[in-house]
């Protein structure tokens, strides 16, 4: 079971000046020229984002987000992780056109906090993103503690979270309701 985010641009900046769009108080900062086209080239124009909060305490979040929270480390080792909170960022341009941030620059990107994940939050914690090729999360840079937010900076865009990772660990076994084996349990 999924369900799907809504791809509608959530605002927009101007590529030569930067700006901030923001939704359900997480926010992407951009400054100038900091994105381009797909293929890598300077873009010129408006930069429309669409962007998703995904709040570690909703409770539809395993449909929403990608993947299992099984991840990669730096050093590849496999984790599980523990969300405080995760950023769906897409970019298209004026004409539809597929945008990514450019090369060598990085674009800032700050996630909520409340409640409890905000009085158990570390002071750092890991960034991680989903890589959509292979289906895995893999670390990549760090957020800090600021406020009620967490703040970090991206060399591109798809989903990032803020997690702490924890060892994976393999449990086998058969589920059985009344003696007989169930299959498709949540």
């Amino acid at each position: 079971k999924i369900k799907l985010l809504s791809n509608s641009a959530t605002g927009s900046v101007n590529n030569s000046t930067g700006g901030i769009v923001a939704n359900a108080g997480a926010s992407v900062i951009f400054t100038s020229n900091d994105v381009a086209l797909a293929n890598g080239t300077q873009y010129s124009g408006n930069v429309n984002v669409s962007m998703s909060f995904l709040d570690p305490g909703d409770t539809d979040l395993g449909e929403r987000m990608p993947g299992d929270l099984l991840a990669l480390d730096a050093s590849s080792d496999e984790m599980l992780l523990e969300t405080f909170g995760m950023l769906a960022v897409e970019l298209t341009g004026d004409a539809g056109e597929e945008l990514n941030v450019a090369s060598g620059e990085e674009v800032e990107i700050r996630i909520p906090l409340s409640g409890i994940y905000l009085a158990d939050a570390p002071s750092t914690i890991p960034l991680w993103y989903f890589d959509e090729t292979n289906g895995i999360w893999k670390e990549e840079g760090q957020a800090t503690l600021v406020g009620s937010e967490y703040i970090g900076t991206v060399s591109h865009f798809t989903f990032w979270n803020c997690d702490n990772p924890n060892p994976s660990t393999t449990i086998e076994g058969t589920l059985e309701c009344d003696g007989n084996p169930t299959v498709g349990v949540t």
